[in-house]
């Protein structure tokens, strides 16, 4: 485990020292009052002044510490961000910031950067050059992810999407989730944590292990292949999963986000496997509680089922009816 830190480096607050000799710093117009965000104000970095004194900050925090990893977070929203000639500062702020971390990047080569599109929204190619990932919200509740993740799928690769397993309740909805259904949302990007493992259970513990395993096992998969998002019938139902390149192994998310639109599941039908290769089919987890369901488990639910590739991109494989916010992950191999 690496030291990280988190900051708001473009920030300045009324009541410091900086502020006090270097009121002028700040990205304003003149003639205009400009109004706190989150008890800040925000400092122009085009200002050589301002860009020289936030980069000597941060080269001392980075060489005199052990610190592996920034999360450059930036909340403040910009108001009348103007020079002291009056002029638009908002394009000139955003190259700084490149020029900055570009700087940081060469003189501290195996720092890992992660940008916020929470904060900032800079969630774009630009700033990919400069960030090794992206935080994609501050809302870590699994229900609200599953959409903002699948939003941000279609722009970017899953291995640079900031996602992190939280607590059973959501600090920013009070929504409870069950630590299987959390931690497998999070499991198809780059997983981190926002939960206090100390308040964790011993069975909680082993049972997040469990799958932490999983995703070590099966995280070059993941990050080293193409998302694939595949469509479904049940408007609650998010399916989405990788297979690699020669076609030989894939791991698929069935995510049951809402309530079951119907009474029997669909079939799984997947047409991005090779069509004459025999494939192995296995649930990697398993759904418990499912007995007031009142229906016979699938074969899948039971065991490993084999298919050839045309037959489930044609036929599919059958699933089970799921409970609401749950996910099962699905396994497929290559029979050799």
């Amino acid at each position: 485990m690496q030291f990280g830190l988190w900051f708001e480096p473009e920030m300045v607050n009324p009541d410091s020292d900086l502020f006090r000799a270097h009121p002028e710093w700040m990205l304003q117009i003149q003639g205009y009052t400009q109004p706190l965000g989150r008890y800040q104000y925000v400092l122009n970095l085009a200002l050589p002044e301002a860009y020289a004194y936030i980069h000597q900050c941060i080269y001392a925090l980075l060489s005199t510490h052990e610190i592996g990893y920034i999360k450059w977070d930036m909340n403040r929203d910009l108001v009348q961000a103007g020079n002291c000639t009056n002029q638009p500062s908002v394009h000139q702020q955003v190259l700084a910031v490149y020029r900055l971390l570009a700087q940081l990047r060469q003189e501290f080569p195996k720092l890992e950067i992660e940008s916020c599109a929470s904060g900032g929204a800079r969630a774009d190619l630009g700033i990919l050059r400069y960030a090794n990932r992206v935080w994609t919200s501050d809302c870590n509740d699994a229900l609200e992810r599953q959409n903002i993740q699948r939003g941000f799928s279609y722009f970017f690769p899953p291995e640079i999407m900031g996602s992190h397993f939280g607590p059973e309740q959501a600090h920013t909805t009070n929504r409870l989730a069950t630590l299987e259904y959390r931690i497998l949302t999070n499991f198809f990007g780059h997983l981190g944590f926002e939960q206090n493992l100390l308040e964790l259970t011993d069975a909680e513990c082993q049972q997040l292990s469990f799958y932490l395993d999983l995703y070590k096992r099966y995280r070059q998969l993941i990050h080293t292949n193409q998302l694939i998002r595949l469509d479904c019938n049940d408007a609650g139902q998010n399916v989405y999963g990788v297979i690699n390149a020669t076609q030989t192994q894939g791991l698929f998310a069935i995510a049951q986000n809402g309530f079951p639109m119907q009474m029997l599941a669909g079939k799984l039908r997947i047409p991005n496997l090779n069509p004459e290769f025999n494939y192995r089919l296995k649930l990697l987890n398993i759904q418990e509680n499912t007995g007031y369901l009142m229906k016979e488990k699938p074969s899948i639910c039971t065991g490993e089922v084999i298919m050839s590739g045309r037959l489930l991109a044609q036929i599919g494989v059958q699933l089970p009816i799921m409970h609401p916010q749950s996910i099962l992950l699905l396994l497929i191999e290559h029979i050799k």
